[in-house]
């Protein structure tokens, strides 16, 4: 505290009514200012901000203030979901008296009454909820504003809740199963003890909707819990081998796969919006293992652009930056190949993931100088990608490259015409010519043009000290 010389306190006190003017989204900018600053304002919006502050805006023409707050949710649910139902300041709702009933229902079948076990159920039980279920269901279940929400997503539970339901000894599961929401937990939480006896009992529960969760095994995938997954994914592989075999007895050629893979894809996409590499890999694996799954595609693997969450689901997986999981991921789409498409490259360039461009670039498997009708380097100069941009420029890229088709400008070309200063500063720095072409693909004649005069002096400079 001595950079403001106050008490921690007053402090707080001030960070807190920071967040409440300016709103949770827009006080995550000031984090920068300084350490003392990112780590008092995270807390403060995770811990202890009120109901008022996750509620649509009064004015329900600004969408774009409401699609940053469902982001930013979606983002840090989990954490948020996890302080409030282990102290809840501020508000409470039914999600997150349900989680905690239900974190209590898993600690009394174990027989524990650790607060380390407590504390770890509560982390994995909010990580993967957060996973399962998209931003805006998120947050409107996480501050109650919506009863029908809560209805849909929390069939039952609601006025259910764990301690009033039966839940049996741990040695008395496979004479009285529990219900599929509460395996869906255990597996959320790693009882894989639970999971293995529940499923060997019955198998219909790989199959049942358990709210809000996808699915079992989505349920484990959204918190990592890779152990439990092998468990399910075991019990999957019988199910099928039992669906086939009644498929011979009555003449069918063949098991239909949609229920298999549609829980197969739900988990998948999960894991990548929870960010599970391990787990993500594990379902990737596991998939490519199963002939029975060759030539059934995933959609929101092979398309990254659409206005439905799945097909957001590979962009999720770039956006982890992880390059491993990646390749994973490309190996599967390509059969094992390791290669990536037009749109593939383009979603790596926009996700600015740089250990997965490196390595597609030092292979060969990419090209520095095209993409598409553009150019790799044009679309991290647009995006404001320097990173990008410098890791293009070391491994080949030109930086006076044209896109293809009429055009035929540089990536400089497009600064100068924006008007944008920092990417013109950039571009020079690094040896762009600021009078390539000639007439209006000039840079510096289409700064001109635009009356740019910041622009025009820069270039200018530039080219007087190339003579």
């Amino acid at each position: 505290m001595e950079l403001l010389d106050i008490p921690h306190e007053l402090f707080a006190r001030v960070i807190h009514l920071l967040v409440e003017t300016v709103g949770v989204c827009e006080a995550f900018r000031y984090r920068p200012v300084c350490k003392l600053f990112a780590a008092e304002i995270f807390q403060n919006v995770v811990a202890f901000q009120p109901m008022d502050a996750f509620t649509d805006p009064i004015t329900q023409s600004n969408q774009k203030q409401i699609w940053h707050l469902d982001r930013f949710v979606k983002r840090y649910g989990a954490v948020i979901m996890r302080n409030r139902v282990e102290v809840p300041n501020g508000f409470s709702s039914d999600l997150l008296t349900w989680a905690k009933d239900m974190v209590e229902a898993l600690l009394r079948v174990q027989g524990s009454e650790s607060e380390v076990t407590r504390k770890q159920y509560t982390k994995d039980l909010c990580q993967s909820i957060a996973a399962n279920v998209s931003g805006q269901v998120l947050r409107k279940l996480l501050i109650g504003q919506s009863q029908n929400i809560s209805s849909q997503v929390l069939p039952g539970v609601i006025i259910n809740r764990p301690q009033d339901v039966f839940v049996p000894p741990l040695d008395e599961i496979t004479s009285k199963s529990p219900g599929t929401l509460f395996i869906a937990a255990a597996a959320a939480t790693g009882n894989s003890s639970i999971v293995r006896q529940s499923l060997e009992t019955s198998d219909t529960h790989l199959f049942r909707n358990c709210s809000p969760f996808r699915n079992i095994l989505a349920a484990a995938a959204g918190s990592g819990k890779v152990e439990v997954m092998e468990i399910i994914l075991d019990q999957f592989s019988f199910a099928f081998i039992r669906k086939q075999q009644l498929a011979d007895t009555i003449h069918r050629k063949r098991v239909r796969l949609k229920v298999f893979k549609d829980r197969l894809k739900d988990a998948l996409h999960v894991a990548f919006f929870g960010r599970q590499k391990d787990a993500g890999e594990m379902l990737l694996l596991y998939l490519s293992r199963r002939p029975e799954f060759s030539g059934y595609d995933f959609p929101h693997l092979q398309n990254y652009r659409g206005n439905t969450t799945e097909k957001f689901a590979f962009g999720e997986c770039v956006r982890c930056d992880n390059s491993e999981l990646i390749c994973s991921t490309l190996r599967f789409k390509y059969g094992g190949t390791l290669k990536a498409s037009q749109n593939d490259y383009i979603c790596i360039l926009n996700q600015a993931a740089t250990e997965i461009l490196k390595r597609l670039l030092i292979q060969g498997l990419v090209d520095p100088n095209h993409v598409k009708s553009t150019t790799p380097l044009m679309n991290a100069i647009r995006n404001h990608n320097y990173r990008v941009a410098k890791i293009l420029l070391k491994n080949g890229a030109d930086i006076d490259g044209t896109s293809k088709g009429e055009d035929g400008v540089t990536a400089l070309w497009h600064a100068a015409n924006a008007g944008d200063k920092s990417a013109v500063k950039f571009l020079l720095e690094h040896g762009a010519d600021p009078d390539s072409n000639v007439g209006w693909r000039s840079p510096l004649q289409a700064a001109k043009d635009r009356g740019h005069d910041v622009i025009i002096n820069l270039l200018c400079e530039a080219k007087e000290a190339r003579e």
